[in-house]
């Protein structure tokens, strides 16, 4: 008789097996791992937004109103003392989780 060398069967679904269980166990760490690098993605984006914004408002005043934007929600707030300008903008999610928050003061000189 011939014997022929290779797999079994019982071999190759044993090996199939183990794959399948190391498979199941890594997959949903892989998922929350992408879902995170959306989620600071989106961060970013949102942060620089708000730094952009800040500018704008640190340099216009409060007259400018915050534009929209369709999937964040941007609210600003200028408080005035007597030698600074506060300026704090903030950028939320449509659900409304804070993505992004800065805050800037502005001296204001006399001849302002």
């Amino acid at each position: 008789m011939n014997r022929r060398s290779g797999y079994s069967i019982i071999e190759v679904l044993i090996a199939f097996a183990v794959m399948s269980m190391t498979l199941a166990v890594l997959l949903p760490g892989q998922t929350r791992l992408l879902g995170r690098a959306g989620t600071a993605a989106e961060r970013a984006l949102a942060h620089d937004y708000a730094l952009s914004r800040l500018d704008m408002v640190g340099v216009l005043g409060a007259e400018t109103p915050p534009p929209s934007t369709g999937t964040w929600r941007v609210s600003e707030d200028v408080s005035e003392g007597p030698a600074h300008r506060a300026v704090t903008v903030s950028v939320r999610s449509a659900s409304g989780r804070l993505l992004a928050e800065v805050t800037r003061t502005y001296g204001i000189t006399d001849a302002e």
